[in-house]
């Protein structure tokens, strides 16, 4: 389904955010109005639109190093550049690497309670203070009570590596169109703003119809760090390549169940990744709703989210990269359907 265009500005929509040079369509940031310290956005959103700059690569390595953004002031000795040294996968998805706190500030956890039970289902992406962007099949079927989102955290299996915020959902919208695993994409409103902290950052979204393929993109999340293996309790991360979406479809297209999956094929909708450097990375159970972003280039190398773990065959299987739906493809209707 062809995303149309983003709604033009007025005083509840949004804009393209700008980069420090003044130059458009870098990035699109979810509308907010924002508080600005040393061109940090922090404050929380009320429905209307600022053009803002919002976790940069100096902000990140500042979280890394678990700087408090609740105080006004924002450390100036804050190295630009984030560690983005590679290390070898020791399992057979996602990488074994236990990321430092505050890496991947948009990374989100959905409970879910079923039958009395509570467990966490899926993952998701904080685009803005009051929406999440998940999968589609996390959230069909369930009522916005039956979802919690859990925000800022690390290490499940531990109480003092900082604070965490758990959010109720208000309300939950899947995409029209989904249908078998097409348009495998929804949109959750938090029952209230989240407050922005070192922690807790929104990603910004890529431009409409902006191809990525041939370039690297990181995925984190705490699903299986193998196929039917444990669920790990530590965000783990993968570096990654989008790889040629056709030669992707035409692997899919061997299966049986491709025609049912897939109705009419990938239709522009999805995106697929393998591990980058030959090694066996990739997302697995557990992953599904989690994002893949990409850095771009230039003075602020920011995140985008590119794409939204859907569906794959096993874990790490090079002929059958895992695919995502592919988020330029819905920014209107991710507009549309925003707080």
């Amino acid at each position: 389904m062809a995303a149309r265009s983003p709604p033009a500005h007025s005083d509840d929509s949004s804009e393209t955010a700008r980069s420090r040079d003044g130059t458009d369509g870098e990035q699109i940031q979810m509308p907010v109005r924002l508080r600005h310290t040393n061109e940090v956005a922090y404050a929380i959103i009320d429905g209307r639109v600022t053009q803002v700059q919002v976790a940069t690569a100096a902000d990140l390595a500042a979280a890394a190093a678990g700087a408090d953004m609740e105080n006004d002031e924002v450390p100036a000795d804050v190295d630009d550049e984030l560690n983005e040294e590679e290390n070898d996968a020791d399992e057979d998805s996602m990488e074994n690497v236990q990321q430092e706190l505050g890496r991947w500030p948009w990374v989100a956890l959905l409970e879910e309670r079923l039958d009395g039970q509570r467990r966490w289902n899926c993952g998701g992406t904080l685009i803005s203070a009051r929406t999440v962007l998940t999968a589609a099949h996390c959230a069909v079927g369930r009522q916005p009570s039956d979802l919690t989102v859990r925000l800022g955290e690390h290490d499940l299996s531990r109480t003092n590596d900082g604070r965490h915020v758990d959010v109720s959902v208000a309300r939950i919208t899947i995409h029209p169109g989904y249908v078998g695993k097409q348009n495998d994409i929804a949109l959750l409103q938090l029952s209230r703003p989240v407050t922005f902290s070192r922690r807790i950052q929104p990603v910004c979204l890529p431009a409409v119809d902006a191809s990525h393929t041939g370039k690297t993109a990181d995925l984190a999340g705490w699903g299986r760090t193998e196929f039917n293996g444990q669920a790990s309790d530590v965000l783990q991360e993968a570096r990654l390549r989008v790889v040629n979406v056709s030669r992707c479809e035409q692997a899919y297209e061997q299966l049986l169940t491709f025609d049912r999956d897939f109705p009419g094929g990938f239709q522009g909708t999805k995106l697929c990744a393998s591990s980058a450097d030959g090694t066996p990375k990739d997302a697995c159970q557990g992953h599904s709703g989690v994002p893949l972003v990409y850095r771009t280039t230039g003075i602020e190398r920011r995140y985008q989210v590119i794409g939204v773990v859907s569906t794959g065959l096993g874990c790490g299987n090079p002929k059958y990269p895992t695919i995502y739906t592919k988020v330029s493809k819905y920014i209107a209707w991710i507009f549309n359907n925003s707080s």
